[in-house]
């Protein structure tokens, strides 16, 4: 908890100064919001980890649960899925995605995602939002007793939301910018 109040002061430091302008994101704040981004990308995974070891306590899996919504813009987000036997892709809100994690048949379940990338393609939007995108790769394995029964690796990519928070600091509205992440999207999932 309190590296997210130590996230929110330090974005309120970073990007004071964006409060006040319109469209335009200097190049030295792009790092940090990069940074940011990355964090909450990071995050999710770990959350992720935890809501699909079967072995995690219900309690904890709540937790991450609501941890990992939170890292969201809203829970409309959606998450796609895809897997080697299938060629749709499908897609849920991040709150059901999360959900069926933890309610996948396999005795034990690890999901990992590495290779994390830097955000690029950061674009001022026609909501008033900046927009980037995290490349990661994910890594699944289900398993039955001890034995692995399906994996695949897939590339998935998250976008990544600068967006301005007003907020009402002793009887004045103070602009502060957060990092929230966005859609997640399969690029291409194969084998090991």
């Amino acid at each position: 908890m309190s590296k997210y109040i130590y996230s929110l002061f330090f974005l309120f430091i970073c990007f004071s100064t964006l409060a006040q302008e319109e469209g335009y994101i200097e190049e030295e704040r792009v790092v940090e919001f990069e940074e940011i981004a990355l964090e909450k990308a990071r995050d999710l995974g770990t959350y992720i980890e935890i809501i699909s070891d079967k072995d995690s306590r219900s309690s904890d899996v709540s937790e991450a649960t609501e941890l990992a919504v939170g890292l969201f813009l809203d829970e409309y987000q959606r998450v796609q899925v895809s897997s080697l036997h299938r060629t749709e892709v499908q897609s849920f809100p991040i709150r059901e995605y999360l959900d069926r994690i933890g309610l996948l048949s396999y005795r034990k379940v690890e999901l990992e995602w590495f290779d994390v990338h830097q955000v690029s393609d950061i674009k001022l939007g026609t909501d008033g939002k900046y927009h980037g995108v995290i490349t990661v790769y994910q890594r699944f394995k289900g398993y039955t007793n001890d034995e692995v029964v399906y994996e695949d690796v897939t590339e998935k990519n998250i976008e990544v939301i600068l967006d301005k928070i007003s907020k009402n600091v002793g009887g004045t509205i103070v602009n502060n910018w957060d990092v929230f992440l966005g859609d997640i999207n399969v690029i291409e999932t194969r084998e090991k």
